[in-house]
């Protein structure tokens, strides 16, 4: 055999060799590993999305049987206790400040009849309609028709509430006739203004702080419009709708007082 041909088959049987060695490397560097470690409270990251992004967690639910429960937002969910599915993750500046925010906010949190239920302030009420609406109370009747409506597992509540009115006018009836139990011999009041509508969901002990105070759905919007009238039994209302769309901000905290 020709000496330069033996060692050219030579050298391609070693770089062979070497890439066998890598690519051996390389499967034990991605082979799954079994993470048995974590502790409730504890930080880690999971893969979220299309093209997957490792987003922060903590720890729900101690290893069980391959897999952990973790807080991921207002969810409790379970994952797999491999690296492809969940990894150790130390917390930042900006998850400790999170954290602890949540923390004071639990400790914090009403706890009035019906709110309570939620980590939320009570729904609005108003005593006494009997007053026409003015820059003063059109805000406070708005608010307390919005939050009248109770449901057993949310709660429907109102931020950042400006309004606005025009002057009296008779009622029109093409315009105003679906307000409901409106007093057609009354004046009305157009108004126009702005909102957050609020969504939250009911607290749990099966959720870490974060869930439980950033239980809301928010929808801003910032052009409303609608109508202030009397009702057949005297009392004053005041209704917007939006105007526009708006975009859902997720894991939000409950409006204050308006």
């Amino acid at each position: 055999m020709n000496c330069n041909v033996a060692k050219s088959r030579f050298a391609h049987l070693l770089a062979a060799a070497a890439l066998l060695v890598a690519s051996a490397s390389l499967a034990a560097q991605t082979k799954p590993v079994l993470i048995t470690d974590l502790k409730v409270g504890d930080w880690a990251e999971v893969p979220n999305g299309y093209p997957p992004q490792w987003v922060p967690v903590t720890i729900a639910g101690p290893f069980d049987r391959g897999s952990y429960k973790i807080n991921q937002n207002g969810l409790v969910i379970s994952v797999c206790a491999y690296s492809t599915c969940i990894r150790h993750r130390t917390p930042t500046a900006a998850d400790l400040s999170i954290q602890q925010g949540s923390a004071a906010a639990m400790q914090n949190r009403p706890t009035g009849p019906i709110g309570g239920k939620f980590g939320t302030r009570e729904p609005a009420t108003c005593p006494n309609r009997k007053t026409p609406p003015s820059a003063a109370n059109a805000k406070q009747y708005f608010v307390c028709d919005w939050e009248a409506n109770l449901h057993p597992l949310e709660i429907d509540l109102v931020g950042g509430v400006a309004i606005e009115l025009a002057s009296s006018r008779p009622f029109n009836y093409s315009q105003d006739r679906n307000y409901p139990g409106i007093d057609v011999r009354s004046v009305v009041y157009d108004a126009r203004g702005k909102f957050t509508s609020y969504i939250c969901t009911a607290n749990s002990p099966q959720l870490n702080d974060f869930a439980n105070t950033h239980n809301c759905n928010a929808f801003p919007y910032p052009t409303a419009a609608g109508l202030c009238y009397k009702d057949n039994w005297g009392d004053w209302h005041c209704r917007m709708g939006f105007t526009s769309s708006s975009p859902m901000l997720r894991d939000q905290m409950p409006p204050p007082g308006f």
